[in-house]
């Protein structure tokens, strides 16, 4: 990203600079002058369309332009040309550029992609051309872009209904507005004295301000790298309810930029907001590079890269910042600040002032954690210890009587190989004493080594090994109410909160707590408990699945809200669930299965004893069962109740982002590339070889939509519902006729017979659809012929790429014999890949340059520039698409194209002689429909190219169906099917 310095006297808004930065570095202004000395003229400008920033992932050049600057000879046609470009900042760019026959139009394809997002282009921004100039840049080509011109901003007055506003004058210091309107003087007096300054920065973004009147400032959330990319805060109002503003700034990809949250203390309060300001060339606007705030009690950040000049909100003797507004699109472009100008901004409740922070004890490394509401009275801790305490949670109701969760602060690595202890205490119960030791351990030093609770009932622990110098908590009555930790991979110190009254759950309405909303407080704390430890079980790979509660399970799915569905099966419905770090999957079984446990019981059993990389992992389970009271009626009778038994079978597993296979399955030449498909085929292999040699499972579901993939496209074998368990025998007879349609083997179908070929032959059906798209039983020159052209689309051919598609489709037939005896077994599958990957050879037919195209196979004859015929169909319309064809042999090459389908057609022409080494162009063409074909119709629709070696002298005429079949005895013939794609477009 490049950054200019900001040279004005003054800011937006009329606010003074400070003085500017030191210079650049000598090497640094020589790099700038050299790229400022190169001359350019340019060439064009493009404004992007959305079909250039879309799935096509290509940049459509306009033909006057194509053929001025860029034009294509008869040699690149073909193949198209690599054209080398530099940005403003000196950046290399490299795009193929060609002609597209289809839509007849010049577009740069690969490099593309990669520069929509780099750039993040938008439909309306222009890209320009250049090239240099003189003879130190001739030959040299040069691409800048810039963003629409949306329009001009029109900043409302500064009044929002509840505030009392003041402006900010040219000399930064603020006063009363008289033209404000709202509120009465008497109103206002009753509310915080608000004033709004700034903001600092450009101001080309979207302007975003909050709505409510904020009294008090409670946390603030940074996603900052170079620049400050998003900013989002929570505040209360006059009436204490909290609000949430933002993120205002880039919100649509978080994979760039870190994270940053900053909770106040009860207590604590933002008195100084600082940062600097640069212009982004790639923003086109002056933009937050930096930010850092100072509160009353330490100073967070500064976030962001830093570069640029300072700004710093004006010192207050009192008062606070309690809320920001600002400036922002793709980054932060501005900040500015509100202020509570009255140095008492909150009064507390009786007995809330005589709460006090004790502490803390340890090192000083490590970040601050901090309560965000003031506790009253603990509900429970929970602490993750091994060697050391490595991180701590607890519960506590707030001063409102509200119920709320602190941490978990400390670390939450997947390498944790300790132990987690929930202590719940009682109604009655009081933590009145924490001590412990703090030591130094291998890779951290001073930090909390154990802990030791006591209550007025008992004691809780030692948690943690131990070692080095004690210390305790010393206060005679009262209760400790909380926590606040330094904590970074581990607790480095701890302090607590002491409260010399014992609040206790008094089981009454007015002052205390009734019995429900005790029995509700208990269930929370429970819920949380239980939630903390599914969340350990998820980070620790070596967990045993465990009982998880069904108050958690609905908790955490919503009460099984249907916008948590991600699946539903024969037997049950999955749904996503939400835990405080990490997410699971619930799936819940269908009440017409819950009668009969047999496939909730299949499933448990089968998964408590599966751990496999390729087999879905089971985190929990719940059977849970209760007898609820109904209203029932016979004929004549009156209503009674009676006690009806409700079920609820439910399974956890771990969530699986990319959802199944299914949604990935695409035909050779779209879609997934093939060291994705050939990573997911092993994956699967490897899974059913477990399953089979290992547990003798049989797996009986095996389709598509039970094969999960996670954030890496690593597969895993899900859904054991109806699956087998052969225990020694080599197959079983069922009479359940559950079953997946086009995936059952056919002795399944016909006799009920299960073993581990009938996994097999699903296999094979998957191993199709993943190699080619489809269940049809593939012809392996054609599968063959389509990955070579897509190969050479992309200019990326994987090495192994022909002996792992030939031996897939080879594994995929053997599979789908209809004898099960003739399938090979999964091992044996394995064995043939293993051998396969282990020999050196490979057919490349690639030439020694890196863009080289993959020469012909030594079985094909003619080589086509397309493999699809697309038509973008207008009604009524003739609507032509040219194939060429190129003769690759030394010998005379006869065709014959024959359609398949039930639209019409001319093709010119239609039979033809090739000689060696030459082309020939065939014109297909769509005659008039008055209707747009049904998408089934489209789908059939395909032809069929055969065409054979011949001797020298024959003619058209002489073609007959018999010298272009290979059952006939030809040996030089050759089969291509050419599908075709019908593209409806709305005429305006």
């Amino acid at each position: 990203m490049e950054f200019t310095a900001i040279t004005a006297s003054t800011a937006a808004g009329g606010r003074p600079w400070p003085p500017p930065p030191p210079p650049l570095p000598a090497d640094h202004q020589a790099e700038e002058a050299a790229a400022a000395e190169v001359e350019k003229e340019c060439m064009f400008d493009k404004v992007v369309t959305p079909s250039d920033t879309g799935k096509l992932n290509r940049l459509v050049i306009p033909k006057q332009h194509a053929e001025k600057y860029f034009p294509l000879d008869a040699s690149s046609n073909d193949n198209g040309l690599l054209l080398d470009f530099e940005d403003s900042a000196g950046k290399p760019w490299r795009f193929r550029y060609s002609y597209w026959n289809s839509s007849q139009s010049y577009v740069m394809t690969k490099g593309w992609s990669r520069f929509v997002k780099e750039t993040r282009l938008e439909a309306g921004d222009i890209v320009s051309f250049k090239r240099g100039v003189g003879e130190a840049a001739r030959g040299r080509f040069f691409i800048d872009w810039r963003r629409r011109r949306g329009p001009d901003v029109v900043l409302p007055p500064p009044h929002h209904r509840g505030f009392n506003l003041l402006s900010v004058g040219s000399d930064g210091f603020a006063c009363p507005d008289v033209n404000l309107e709202g509120d009465s003087v008497e109103e206002i007096l009753d509310k915080a004295y608000i004033t709004k300054i700034g903001p600092w920065g450009g101001n080309r973004g979207n302007f975003n301000d909050i709505k409510v009147s904020p009294l008090r400032l409670n946390s603030i959330t940074i996603r900052s790298g170079e620049v400050i990319y998003s900013l989002a805060f929570s505040y209360s109002d006059n009436y204490g309810k909290q609000h949430h503003a933002g993120p205002w700034g880039g919100c649509k990809d978080f994979s760039y930029g870190s994270f940053d949250t900053i909770q106040l203390g009860p207590s604590e309060f933002l008195t100084k907001v600082s940062g600097t300001i640069a212009f982004s060339a790639q923003y086109s606007s002056n933009v937050i590079t930096s930010v850092m705030f100072i509160t009353t009690a330490r100073r967070y950040g500064p976030f962001g890269g830093g570069v640029g000049i300072p700004f710093q909100s004006p010192v207050m003797s009192n008062g606070s910042i309690v809320g920001f507004f600002a400036h922002a699109e793709w980054v932060v472009e501005s900040i500015g600040l509100y202020v509570n100008s009255e140095s008492k901004l909150w009064e507390p409740m009786k007995g809330q002032d005589s709460v006090t922070k004790i502490g803390p004890w340890g090192g000083d490394s490590g970040r601050p954690n901090d309560v965000n509401v003031l506790p009253r009275r603990l509900l429970s801790v929970v602490v993750r210890n091994s060697t050391v305490i490595s991180s701590l949670t607890f519960t506590y109701i707030d001063w409102d009587g509200q119920p709320q969760t602190a941490g978990p602060w400390g670390g939450l690595g997947e390498s944790f190989d300790g132990k987690v202890d929930t202590i719940i205490l009682g109604r009655s119960e009081f933590l009145t004493e924490v001590s412990g030791t703090l030591g130094w351990n291998s890779g951290y030093s001073d930090v909390v080594t154990s802990l030791y609770f006591v209550t007025n009932t008992g004691g809780y622990g030692p948690y943690g090994k131990g070692g080095g110098t004690r210390f305790r908590s010393s206060h005679s009555n009262g209760s400790i109410v909380g926590f606040f930790v330094n904590a970074a991979d581990v607790i480095d110190a701890i302090g607590v909160y002491f409260s010399p009254e014992r609040e206790t759950c008094k089981e009454k309405e007015e002052g205390g707590f009734g019995i429900s909303r005790s029995m509700a407080y208990r269930e929370r704390v429970e819920i949380e408990s239980a939630s903390n430890d599914l969340e350990h079980i998820v980070l620790d790979q070596s967990a045993e699945p465990t009982n998880l509660p069904l108050a958690l399970l609905k908790d955490i799915t919503e009460d099984f809200n249907d916008k948590r569905q991600i699946g539903r099966g024969g037997f049950g419905i999955v749904y996503k669930g939400d835990l405080q770090n990490r997410s699971v999957a619930v799936k819940r079984i269908l009440s017409c299965h819950t009668f009969n446990d047999e496939a909730f019981n299949r499933e448990i059993t089968f998964l408590i004893s599966v751990k496999h990389k390729n087999i879905v992992r089971l985190l929990g389970y719940c059977a849970n069962t209760e007898n609820k009271a109904m209203k029932h009626s016979e004929s004549g009778e009156p209503w009674k109740y009676v006690f009806a038994e409700m079920r609820e079978r439910l399974l956890c597993f771990e969530y699986i982002k990319n959802g199944s296979l299914d949604r990935y399955l695409t035909d050779e030449l779209r879609g997934l590339e093939w060291h994705t498909r050939y990573q997911i085929i092993r994956g699967i292999c490897d899974g059913l070889v477990y399953l089979h040699t290992e547990k003798g499972i049989v797996h009986r579901d095996m389709k598509p939509e039970n094969i999960l993939l996670d954030d890496l496209m690593i597969p895993k074998i899900t859904d054991f519902g109806i699956s087998k368990l052969l225990d020694g025998a080599t197959h079983a007879v069922t009479s359940d006729p559950t079953g997946s349609r086009g995936y059952c083997a056919p002795e399944f179908i016909a006799r009920g017979e299960v073993s581990t070929r009938s996994d097999i032959y699903s296999l094979g059906v998957i191993i199709t659809e993943l190699v080619t798209g489809c269940k049809d039983e593939p012809h392996i020159q054609n599968v063959l012929r389509r990955w070579r052209y897509r190969w050479n689309e992309s200019a990326n051919y994987p090495p192994f790429g022909y002996q792992q598609v030939s031996k897939c489709i080879e594994i995929a037939l053997k599979c789908l014999s209809d004898s099960p005896k003739k399938r090979p077994k999964i091992s044996d599958i394995v064995s043939m890949l293993n051998t396969m990957e282990s020999t050196k050879e490979h057919i490349t037919n690639v030439g020694n340059s890196p863009a080289g195209q993959i020469s012909a196979y030594p079985w094909e004859l003619l080589e086509f520039d397309l493999l699809e015929l697309n038509f973008p169909f207008e009604i009524n319309k003739q609507i032509p698409c040219s194939l060429q064809l190129t003769n690759v042999t030394d010998d005379y090459v006869a065709f014959d194209i024959e359609m398949m389908g039930i639209l019409r057609y001319c093709i010119e022409p239609e039979k033809r002689v090739v000689p060696p080494r030459s082309k020939c162009n065939v014109m297909v063409t769509l005659q008039p429909h008055e209707r747009v074909p049904h998408a089934m119709v489209c789908k059939d629709e395909l032809f069929i190219l055969r065409c054979a070696a011949v001797s020298e002298g024959l003619t058209a005429e002489d073609i007959i169906e018999d010298m272009l079949n290979k059952k006939s005895g030809k040996e030089e013939a050759d089969k291509v099917t050419l599908k075709v794609v019908i593209l409806p477009i709305t005429v305006d």
